[in-house]
């Protein structure tokens, strides 16, 4: 099992800078979708493991949102559904723009910067691995599902990989990322579409960025995964159950970054674990590194800033925090209690 911890953040603080500057403007939208939210059937099913949640009990409430452990898998899971109406709304409506503005960039320089800074870590990471496992990526094919604006596309293709393709449900975001990458490797589809084309595409590799904690359905694109008699591995990262969800409930007019708007679940170490079992998937490299203590600086951060006696403070928590940022973070991760996780699966 290969393994690795921590990734320094002051590469991408500058494209994070919207979250210090339009608080206000980001927690509205995340309120708003919290409210719509809690207007959804209740659900009925653990997202993981398909366990009735009817014996789960309340954990805690967060922005008004109601969030319970599965006691099977471990899964923390949003008291109400995503329905289709809800998905809609969060990815599609007009055309994915909605969604799509808080990932895009604004002109090609800040494409290949968030391409570069957020994006080619993690490709690299997958290609590493893969050639630590003896295989010869140069020969393979990869597919990436829900590709947004194409950004882990382009990585891959910096790094010299000749059969890239990615699928994408918001029409917005493929529109940008064709335009960005200058090739037709971005393809629009349906959201239903999504399981068909992961049981038959024809790729060695399959990479989920972002992705499994949107999906409605991810245990039938887990079974979809298993049965496609071509991928030989996934690669995914998907938000973690850890301290950033509790620093969110300590401070709620601090714009919410993981538990909101279309992460309605989150996944655990314990939960990931019993999802591989089921399916038969064998874990064999995992990247952990998350933003719970960044999140932290920005809270509070924020929190003085909306203060007119406390914001002559702001400098100095800057410079008192921003040295040890890395070091305090990397010690969460060494624990596999960060905020997210990059794993790359053996199926076959």
């Amino acid at each position: 099992m290969i393994e690795k911890y921590g990734k320094s953040f002051n590469d991408i603080l500058s494209l994070k800078q919207s979250f210090f500057d339009d608080n206000d403007r980001h927690l509205r939208r995340s309120l708003d979708f919290a409210d719509f939210y809690n207007l959804q059937p209740v659900r009925a099913n653990c997202k993981i493991c398909n366990e009735p949640l009817s014996s789960a009990t309340v954990s805690f409430k967060k922005h008004n949102i109601l969030y319970r452990e599965c006691i099977k898998c471990g899964q923390l899971n949003g008291y109400h559904d995503d329905s289709d109406e809800f998905c809609a709304a969060v990815y599609t409506s007009n055309g994915g723009s909605d969604y799509s503005k808080f990932y895009s960039a604004q002109g090609k320089a800040q494409y290949e910067l968030r391409t570069q800074s957020i994006y080619t870590p993690k490709a690299k990471f997958l290609i590493d691995s893969l050639s630590s496992l003896g295989e010869n990526v140069n020969n393979y094919t990869f597919a990436d599902m829900g590709a947004g604006s194409g950004y882990f596309l382009n990585a891959l293709n910096h790094l010299d990989l000749t059969s890239v393709f990615g699928f994408e449900v918001g029409d917005a975001q493929v529109q940008l990322g064709c335009h960005m990458l200058g090739t037709d490797q971005l393809k629009l589809i349906k959201l239903h579409e999504t399981i068909d084309i992961v049981s038959t595409f024809n790729a060695d590799v399959m990479t989920f960025i972002g992705v499994f904690e949107h999906l409605q359905n991810p245990r039938g694109i887990l079974a979809a995964l298993k049965n496609n008699k071509y991928v030989k591995y996934m690669y995914f990262c998907v938000p973690l159950f850890s301290p950033t969800v509790f620093n969110e409930a300590v401070f709620p007019s601090v714009m919410p970054r993981h538990l909101s708007v279309g992460h309605t679940h989150l996944f655990t170490d314990q939960s990931i674990s019993y999802f591989c079992h089921e399916f038969g998937f064998k874990q064999v490299a995992a990247w952990w590194f998350g933003t719970d203590v960044m999140d932290y600086f920005r809270s509070v951060y924020v929190q003085l800033s909306s203060n007119n006696e406390q914001s002559k403070i702001c400098d100095k928590w800057v410079s008192m925090y921003a040295d040890i940022i890395d070091d305090m973070q990397l010690a969460i991760d060494k624990k596999k209690k960060s905020s997210q996780v990059h794993m790359l699966l053996k199926l076959k």
